[in-house]
């Protein structure tokens, strides 16, 4: 694995100390949820992380008059690029 220049890196992450550790390519991340004290247990949690190579966004915001820029903005619109599952998780809270 390629080691990252201290020229090109992340922003604002502030306390998240453990992002990419040791140059791994991981980080973990906390979801928490405040659940009012109406709601009966048990809790059925379905988790999904997609990744998505290009997002449509990026794609729209694209500006410049080179044929190249219409040019990938046409092959993006008709191939727009998958939104691909990485990972599922579903667990009980209790």
């Amino acid at each position: 694995m390629a080691v990252v220049s201290g020229v090109v890196r992340p922003i604002g992450l502030n306390d998240d100390r453990d992002f990419n550790a040791d140059n791994a390519g991981r980080d973990t991340i906390r979801y928490r949820i405040p659940v009012g004290a109406a709601v009966a247990l048990p809790l059925q949690v379905d988790a999904t992380l997609y990744y998505q190579s290009i997002r449509p966004t990026f794609i729209d915001g694209l500006h410049g008059e080179h044929e190249w820029v219409h040019e990938f903005q046409t092959i993006a619109r008709l191939n727009p690029p998958p939104a691909e599952v990485m990972a599922e998780l579903n667990f009980e809270v209790q």
